[in-house]
């Protein structure tokens, strides 16, 4: 038998046994499921179908539709954008936006339920509307946090 056809053999005998020789997280790949790629064909599929269906059922008038189309379009775009090529920057913009949008507005609910926006309102005039965005600011403060904690590494991502 050659020393080749002995290595081989042998290496087929211990496999799973010996660690692998690392390989730089550059070098991963992703695999993906798969329904991975038809999720998102069905998903433009869908948008377009809806927006027929309410042209001609009438529903909304068609310059309504086309930005409806438009404005998903975008997001389904920056929703794939971001699943297949994460980037630092782009997950902490989104790590930031997490913290405006359900974080702040929390702020900003129950700032404006326990009656301190009010009191704002009346004695500041027309600062009111500069004080309206502090809790949003807040928010991203406390989303950037939370991201920095995570490494900006968004859930469910390799």
């Amino acid at each position: 038998m050659k020393p080749l056809r002995r290595l081989e053999a042998f290496e087929r005998q211990i496999r799973g046994w010996l660690p692998k020789a690392s390989v730089p997280s550059s070098q991963h790949k992703m695999s993906r499921p798969w329904w991975w790629r038809p999720l998102w064909g069905s998903c433009i599929a869908l948008v377009a179908a809806l927006a027929i269906i309410q042209y001609f059922y009438r529903i909304a008038p068609m310059g309504t539709i086309l930005e409806g189309v438009v404005l998903t379009s975008v997001l389904l775009g920056t929703s794939y954008y971001v699943r297949i090529r994460p980037r630092f920057t782009v997950n902490r913009a989104i790590w930031i936006l997490f913290g405006i949008t359900p974080i702040g507005f929390f702020i900003f609910a129950i700032l404006f339920a326990s009656g301190i926006g009010g009191y704002f309102g009346n004695t500041l005039g027309g600062w009111f509307t500069l004080i309206d965005f502090i809790p949003f600011v807040i928010g991203a403060f406390i989303g950037n946090w939370i991201g920095k904690r995570r490494n900006y590494r968004l859930p469910m991502t390799p």
